[in-house]
């Protein structure tokens, strides 16, 4: 008696999705709940700059915080620019071009918002899966996956943030690279670059990829082709700008009103460190975000390290160019920065064999994001 071709069918997707799923829901389904209850247990700051895009739906409402506004915003109204103000064009269009075209068809920016971070990150986990399973095994390519999905600053993945669509479209961006599907990775990269600014990286990983397969000059005009093609996200996002605004750098020169400037390492580092350093701590309130951002930066570059003489060169050049970049004009945001930072992960899952780490980034990584995510919906900053 042949098999059922359902039951066949079934079997062989989960093979193939299975581990991903399980670990979309294992991690997605309680942040929800816990979301909900940190928003009514615990007193939230309120004024004028916390806003509330859904006050009558808290499950929906506690997902759009802090930058979430300028994608909202993006999509309902377009973008601004207004020199000395934060303003939207420091935002890549895709996502809120994403939002609004879902929104369309869902009837609210908010729900199509939380709808597109959750099916892209779901869809990335599904990619992650089969790139671990390429590069290390299914073992260590299944603890990747929950180190990742449980990360302190993964509950990004699931808010009103660009974090799962740029996860998802730098790992389709690997994953045909080193399968040798270049036009899927340059059109990939091509839309990576339209998302945010460290996704242009991506092209130096299309560079270092073909190179290693194709090495000599005969591949050249290829690889001119694949660089023009790759960065063209930026490149368009550039000429709106310069054709809207007069500045095809606005999304650049705007960062100063986000407290944002060229630096460099270390001054950017001292200019933020410093003020935690000369505080008084029984007093005031402490500015833990920044030791925090320094302490994923550190681990960030010493594991891109690691991932480079691991994995490749293309997995720990971007690695530590993404963590360089914004580190460049400050410290903020860096924990957030390192979680979309996919080949960080594919280390720890190989370290990971070691059932004591194992365990302990099983219970600690969980704990923190359940921290991060109470403190996220009651408007206090995060990353």
């Amino acid at each position: 008696m042949s098999p059922n071709p359902l039951i066949v069918g079934v079997r062989r997707f989960w093979a193939e999705w299975g581990p991903a799923a399980e670990v979309f829901l294992l991690t997605r389904l309680p942040l929800l709940g816990l979301a909900f209850l940190a928003e009514v247990a615990i007193p939230g700051r309120e004024g004028p700059g916390f806003y509330h895009l859904a006050p009558g739906n808290i499950w929906l409402d506690v997902w759009a915080r802090w930058d979430s506004g300028f994608y909202i915003e993006i999509a309902r109204q377009g973008y601004s620019y207004y020199l000395g103000e934060p303003a939207s064009v420091a935002f890549f269009p895709l996502y809120p071009l994403l939002i609004q075209l879902l929104g369309a068809a869902v009837g609210s920016p908010l729900l199509a918002g939380v709808l597109l971070s959750n099916l892209c990150f779901a869809l990335a986990l599904g990619v992650l899966w089969r790139l671990c399973v390429l590069e290390l095994g299914r073992a260590a390519a299944r603890r990747a996956l929950f180190y990742l999905a449980a990360f302190p600053t993964a509950f990004f993945y699931s808010a009103v943030y660009t974090e799962s669509l740029f996860l998802l479209l730098s790992l389709l961006v690997f994953y045909h690279a080193r399968r040798g599907n270049w036009a899927w990775a340059t059109l990939f990269c091509a839309l990576a670059s339209s998302s945010r600014i460290v996704g242009f990286l991506l092209v130096l990983v299309l560079v270092l990829e073909y190179l290693r397969v194709s090495p000599g000059v005969r591949g050249w005009p290829a690889l001119l082709g694949m660089g023009l093609l790759g960065g063209s996200g930026l490149w368009s996002y550039m000429i709106f700008l310069w054709a809207r605004f007069g500045d095809p750098l606005a999304f650049w020169t705007v960062q100063v009103s986000f407290n944002r400037e060229n630096l460099g390492p270390l001054a950017a580092i001292w200019r933020d460190l410093r003020p935690l350093l000369e505080q008084n701590w029984l007093t005031g309130p402490v500015g833990w975000n920044v030791p925090l951002d320094l302490l994923a930066a550190g681990a960030g570059f010493a594991l891109g390290v690691v991932a480079w003489r691991r994995l490749g060169a293309s997995y720990g050049v971007y690695c530590i160019l993404s963590l360089l970049i914004p580190l460049w004009s400050g410290t903020g945001s860096l924990s957030r920065y390192v979680v979309v930072l996919f080949p960080l992960f594919m280390i720890l899952g190989l370290w990971g064999r070691r059932s004591s780490l194992d365990a302990a980034l099983r219970i600690v990584l969980p704990l923190m994001m359940g921290l991060l995510l109470a403190l996220f919906v009651n408007w206090y900053f995060v990353a």
